[in-house]
């Protein structure tokens, strides 16, 4: 049974263990609170090891490296040596405190490249090693570490946003909100980031009655004198929420206020991001033109920063006011540099979205084949976000490419499909469309 094996494993592993030397055993005790991957840096700081150490401890199977570099402990070996560790109080909380610090540290470090031209190398950097952060967050929310808490949010909320990791970021906002529930020495800044990022994560994933109320929250907590981008950044938000509830006019009031607020500050990133949302909502207005040089204003800037998601999220909107006005050949431009950028980035949310708004210029331009491989794509990387609201959309983008070959019944039993899915956000503006999609098959 499972116990002997375990048993006879665990025998394994102590005599390996008493062939290390007394430095190799103080080292791996204290790596052995990393998991999944980890590099040579965390190893450093973590367990004070060099690179000679490492390649000993890999020479004798304790670790395992693999082609980018990075470092890795087979897990029932790291709950053995993790075991050795806990024996030793003292020792332990050290290795968890500079294991706290060091990822507190470079997340802080890494924001103002997660917002511009080092945006891949920040993410190539720091996404393999996400397990360790959020083991790194949660000691700092056991120990109610709350100043290390603040430094880690936005860099956190960072990598999350541009991974499509949106119920990982929730739920780590959602444990330290728990965790810091009974403390009187929590800062309103970093009870504001909270919120802030648990509404931005809700309204990605659709879920509006969430999204408003952590909103609502953050903007009483938030201080606007005295954190000025926190602010703008929640009224930002609060604005995308009147755009999703399709209420363009107070979303652009919204917006107009937080691009005050960021200008006043010289913040630059968040100037960029509202100057696009501004454009959503003179579009939705019907505003075209007005939306447009918002648009192309938001690019300039963007490209300025280098900030590679910046540029994928207005070219898709410039894409899609092409294909709105039958210039299909520019929109198809616009669309296939985000896919390109959005696969760099391995940025999941932006990746599906650009791969149907690209499927939907195939299909008016009637190339079958490749608008079902692009849906097929799409709806695959939605289902791997675990994002039901995408999913509908490429569903219901299927719809449309099966009436336009012709095919009704298919058609029209996709768009029930799409309709199910889509139940559950009963505000969303896909519901109309899709019932007077069916409405017209019907006839």
């Amino acid at each position: 049974g499972f116990p002997e094996r375990h048993e006879s494993m665990s025998a394994v592993f102590e005599q390996s263990w008493n062939l290390l030397s007394e430095t190799q055993r103080a080292a791996m005790s204290q790596l052995s609170l990393l998991t999944g991957v980890f590099g040579r840096e965390a190893a450093s700081r973590v367990a004070n090891v060099g690179l000679p150490e490492l390649k000993g401890l890999v020479d004798k199977s304790f670790l395992h490296r693999n082609s980018a570099g990075g470092f890795r402990i087979h897990e029932l070996l790291r709950q053995f040596v993790s075991a050795k560790l806990k024996a030793s109080p003292t020792a332990l909380k050290e290795a968890e405190t500079r294991l706290r610090e060091y990822y507190a540290s470079r997340l802080q470090e890494r924001v103002p490249d997660l917002q511009g031209a080092g945006q891949k190398a920040g993410l190539d950097e720091l996404a393999p090693e996400f397990e360790n952060v959020l083991v790194a967050w949660d000691l700092a929310v056991r120990d109610q570490e709350f100043d290390a808490l603040s430094k880690m949010v936005e860099g956190l909320w960072l990598v999350c946003e541009l991974r499509g990791w949106f119920n990982e970021a929730l739920g780590a906002m959602h444990r330290a909100t728990l965790g810091m529930r009974d403390a009187t020495d929590v800062s309103s800044y970093l009870k504001a980031s909270l919120l802030a990022c648990s509404g931005r994560c809700h309204l990605r994933l659709h879920q509006l009655e969430e999204a408003e109320r952590d909103l609502k929250r953050a903007r009483v907590e938030a201080e606007p004198a005295e954190r000025p981008p926190l602010y703008a950044f929640v009224l930002n938000n609060l604005g995308l929420l009147e755009l999703q509830k399709s209420n363009p006019i107070q979303a652009q009031e919204w917006f107009e206020q937080s691009l005050k607020l960021y200008s006043s500050v010289d913040k630059v990133w968040g100037v960029a991001n509202v100057v696009n949302n501004l454009g959503d909502a003179l579009q939705v207005q019907g505003r075209a033109a007005e939306a447009q040089d918002h648009y192309q204003r938001s690019l300039r800037i963007f490209r300025n920063l280098t900030d590679q998601r910046g540029l994928v999220t207005v070219l898709r909107n410039l894409g899609r006011l092409r294909e709105s006005q039958n210039e299909f050949e520019e929109a198809r431009v616009c669309f296939e540099e985000c896919v390109s950028a959005a696969r760099d980035l391995k940025d999941r949310y932006m990746l599906s979205r650009s791969l149907r708004d690209l499927a939907l210029v195939a299909t008016k331009t009637k190339e079958w084949e490749l608008a079902e491989e692009l849906l097929d794509e799409s709806q695959t990387v939605a289902e791997t976000m675990g994002d039901p609201l995408e999913m509908a959309h490429c569903t219901f983008a299927q719809a449309r490419l099966k009436q336009a070959q012709g095919h009704r019944d298919s058609a029209r039993g996709l768009a029930r499909e799409a309709l199910r899915r889509i139940n559950r956000f009963s505000d969303s503006p896909l519901k109309p469309k899709i019932l007077g999609f069916l409405d017209n098959l019907n006839r």
